[in-house]
């Protein structure tokens, strides 16, 4: 899922480099019965790969539970929880804003991988000629029920946000809310699939 983040209004917050706790949005209806949440797993981090990925100029410093890769070399995001229980909140947070009861002892349980969370630096993009940061979030969803694997996919999702207007809206958007829409449309592809396959 591909998505190009239009800026249409927003509360400015001057030198906010913080990400915001995760805010579930994703839209689907007659969503019921209960549903665990159980691991998710931190790809990167259990591979040790590098924090900063460019080439040659790759940085040797190891990702760590709670860092996101870039390709800033001077850039260290890194978030409050490790990346694992983040995504695993966020997937809670999402199952009960569309209807779901999450109840640690339900016969359906979701587990998954975070294989990629990554934040491109500025950059043009030549298809539509303008300035943008990239995020790109790569997460395999498992669904288990009683112990028996019934649904698992792969959710490749991207967000660009245009820079073609002032820093201080760039800081804003960028960090506070780049993680969050990539995460919710990720999120919103998982559930439709499972839902569809009638696993949920």
């Amino acid at each position: 899922m591909f998505r190009l983040f239009a800026l249409v209004s927003l509360v400015v917050l001057v030198g906010c480099e913080t990400f915001s706790p995760y805010e579930p949005g994703v839209e689907v209806s007659n969503a019921d019965g209960n549903v665990a949440v159980g691991e998710f797993t931190y790809a990167p981090y259990e591979r040790g790969d590098w924090r900063y990925d460019r080439g040659p100029f790759s940085s040797t410093a190891s990702v760590g539970p709670d860092d996101l890769q870039s390709t800033n070399a001077g850039s260290k995001i890194r978030l409050e929880v490790p990346v694992s229980e983040f995504v695993a909140e966020a997937v809670e947070k999402e199952l009960h804003h569309v209807g779901y009861t999450v109840d640690p002892d339900a016969a359906t349980r979701i587990v998954g991988v975070v294989e990629r969370i990554h934040r491109t630096m500025i950059h043009k993009d030549k298809r539509i000629g303008v300035k943008v940061i990239d995020w790109t979030a790569v997460i395999g969803y498992t669904v288990v029920k009683d112990g028996e694997t019934v649904f698992t996919t792969t959710v490749h999702s991207m967000l660009e946000l245009p820079v073609e207007f002032p820093k201080s809206f760039i800081g804003f958007i960028d960090m506070t809310l780049g993680l969050n829409i990539v995460m919710r449309d990720s999120l919103q592809e998982f559930i439709e699939q499972a839902r569809a396959a009638k696993v949920l």
